[in-house]
């Protein structure tokens, strides 16, 4: 029984692989996932930064908000404010980075923090993050990595929207071990 579940989980986490590099095939396209906007939750932190750039965190400390030099051209009052999350398959909360359609003239830095136990349901290359657009389609953000020694997914963007963390393969709880003939529950979401 632990054998073909662990194959099972193998072969699911082969085939996501390969869906996540461009595996190939002539699978359907994806449609976007449409969900509702996030609702405050949280206590926002505001902070004006200007064309020397500057650093702000959520006040919960799961995101940090890292804008470089030149990236913009007035002092700015930069606002996160942490929202339900309603992106599938969604880690922690969401935040609202604001002034709303804000454009930089230089990528800026999106960082989550996320724990040993976090890391534990999934593998580093599924951790993943998103913005969602006017029409409340969400969008996987393209530039990001995962730094595993600081436990931080980084996002490169260039503009400011609602923005959320995500998993495409979670397993609940992260190991399981049964006797014989013992029988237990595991979720494997994605």
């Amino acid at each position: 029984m632990k054998k073909n579940i662990l194959l099972v989980l193998l072969i699911a986490a082969a085939m996501l692989t390969a869906c996540k590099k461009g595996g190939g095939g002539d699978s359907p396209p994806v449609e976007p996932t449409k969900t509702p906007v996030g609702t405050n939750d949280g206590t926002a932190v505001k902070r004006t930064i200007g064309s020397t750039g500057g650093t702000i965190v959520s006040d919960d400390g799961e995101m940090e908000l890292v804008i470089p030099a030149g990236a913009l051209t007035t002092n700015t009052d930069i606002t996160i404010q942490p929202i339900t999350s309603t992106v599938p398959n969604g880690r922690g909360k969401g935040y609202r980075l604001t002034p709303d359609g804000q454009q930089f003239a230089k990528d800026i830095t999106i960082k989550f923090h996320y724990t040993e136990e976090e890391a534990a349901a999934t593998e580093p290359d599924y951790m993943q993050v998103a913005y969602q657009n006017t029409d409340g389609t969400w969008q996987v953000v393209e530039k990001i990595t995962n730094d595993i020694a600081t436990k931080t997914v980084s996002a490169s963007v260039n503009h400011f929207t609602d923005f959320a963390e995500f998993v495409i393969l979670r397993l609940v709880p992260p190991s399981l071990y049964l006797k014989s003939n013992e029988a237990k529950t595991l979720e494997v979401s994605y």
